[in-house]
């Protein structure tokens, strides 16, 4: 079994970015209560800007694919379009050793 990730880099509308931060952890906290999750983080850069990191951390395939076929998540992504100007996903194998 091969842990998934998945790694988005969220560019926010300027004027939305505290509302954008303040939704994406709601959606985190959901996340994480999915089974085979073993993480997802809100990653805000210290330098702040506009740019915000959301990182899902998965146990393997099954489980990346479950959450992408959660009912809610329509519903996320509908909420997040007027928030967002970019929003690309990088997904990754992780290698721990």
């Amino acid at each position: 079994m091969i842990p998934r990730a998945i790694i988005f880099r969220v560019e926010c509308q300027p004027d939305r970015r505290d509302d954008y931060i303040a939704r994406a952890q709601r959606h985190a906290a959901m996340v994480r209560d999915e089974a085979g999750c073993i993480r997802c983080d809100v990653v805000i850069p210290e330098e702040g800007g506009n740019v915000i990191y959301l990182y899902e951390l998965f146990e393997d395939d099954a489980a990346l694919k479950a959450h992408a076929e959660m009912p809610y998540m329509p519903g996320w992504r509908e909420d997040i379009a007027p928030m967002v100007v970019s929003r690309e996903p990088t997904f990754c194998h992780v290698r721990n050793g």
